[in-house]
């Protein structure tokens, strides 16, 4: 079971959107999306769109505290209704806001995600699909 703090609790049921970031980060980034349907899978919708390979590293991607099993932080990956930013952009680009490195982009290979270096088992849901009955894939 789910025991989430009430900051938790409260950024779920109202999300801010990141409207003056995503504004601020327009000109510089290559690619950006907001992390709606979980990000592994929007990850994978950016590296797709982008024709490029995303890089993950799990060590780098903040969870909230409150997560604290690895079950729960790997579904975390999954869950969306994040509304943060998912952008790419130049090396050593300077943005002027917060924000967390949590990997890198390569040429596209074979799998247009890698996580901790290897792609994610074929069939594993990676977040929300609108278009399927059971709402993962």
């Amino acid at each position: 079971e789910l025991l989430a703090s009430a900051a938790s609790v409260q950024r779920f049921r109202r999300p801010e959107p990141r409207l003056e970031a995503g504004q601020r980060l327009a000109p510089l980034v290559t690619a950006m999306m907001d992390v709606s349907d979980g990000l592994l899978l929007d990850a994978t919708r950016l590296a797709t769109a982008s024709g490029v390979t995303i890089a993950l590293d799990s060590a780098a991607i903040p969870i909230a505290a409150d997560l604290t099993t690895a079950a729960l932080r790997d579904r975390a990956l999954r869950w969306g209704d994040d509304y943060e930013l998912l952008f790419t952009l130049p090396q050593r680009c300077k943005i002027g806001i917060d924000a967390t490195r949590i990997g890198n982009v390569l040429p596209a290979g074979s799998h247009p995600l890698l996580f901790d270096g290897q792609p994610l088992p074929a069939g594993e849901a990676l977040g929300w699909q609108h278009n399927r009955v059971n709402g993962s894939v």
